[in-house]
């Protein structure tokens, strides 16, 4: 773990984070009728307890003993921005990724395939993203984005077709504050590295690859 010595924000207030952009769309999806009604929907067919036992099965959790390293990145990120440390979780997958999903109990989750392709710095700037997303309070919406089309799927047979129709105005707000809530994430990353460098070395390895 490298001994840059970082800024810290205790008592960061997740407005002053939210980035303009990601207000603005929040605003414009909570104003979309039906909204609570597609959120209790979701979480009644997708159970979080169920997603996350399935987690636990397939990858394996950052600790002070199992990536250790990690584990101390996790550890400074959060403290940078003032937020409770969630669960993470490695996923062997070649695809460089990373999420967040739990939507009453945060964890994390990255790749190995994102741990071969960045560097120490780079990783860190991952994982405050993550947690930038879990101090925004984006989990739950971001989880819905996820499974958006097969939940509408579902209330469209449940209504001959009406449920699906209807959706489709909440679906593409959804996604257009899910693409808005990615700058808010962004700033967390930065908060935590502190190097714009950083930053675009990051940005350049998910746009190009190496």
């Amino acid at each position: 773990m490298s001994t840059i010595h970082r800024r810290r924000f205790p008592g960061l207030n997740p407005v002053a984070l939210q980035h303009p952009y990601d207000r603005a769309a929040l605003g414009a999806l909570q104003r979309v009728p039906g909204l609570d009604i597609v959120v209790r929907k979701f979480i009644e067919l997708f159970p979080e307890r169920v997603a996350y036992i399935q987690n636990v099965a397939q990858t394996v959790r950052v600790t002070t003993t199992q990536c250790p390293q990690l584990y101390a990145q996790l550890q400074e990120a959060c403290a940078i921005l003032d937020v409770r440390e969630p669960e993470l979780y490695v996923a062997q997958y070649p695809v460089p990724n990373s999420y967040t999903s739990g939507h009453d109990h945060p964890y994390i989750v990255v790749t190995t395939g994102l741990l071969d392709l960045m560097n120490e710095e780079e990783m860190l700037a991952v994982i405050a993203h993550e947690l930038g997303h879990i101090k925004s309070g984006h989990v739950l919406y971001k989880t819905m984005a996820r499974g958006m089309s097969f939940l509408l799927t579902i209330l469209g047979d449940m209504t001959l077709g009406i449920g699906r129709l209807v959706g489709r105005t909440l679906e593409a707000t959804l996604l257009e504050w899910d693409r808005k809530s990615e700058f808010t994430a962004d700033r967390s990353s930065l908060l935590v590295v502190q190097d714009p460098q950083m930053m675009l070395s990051l940005m350049m390895k998910f746009a190009g690859g190496t």
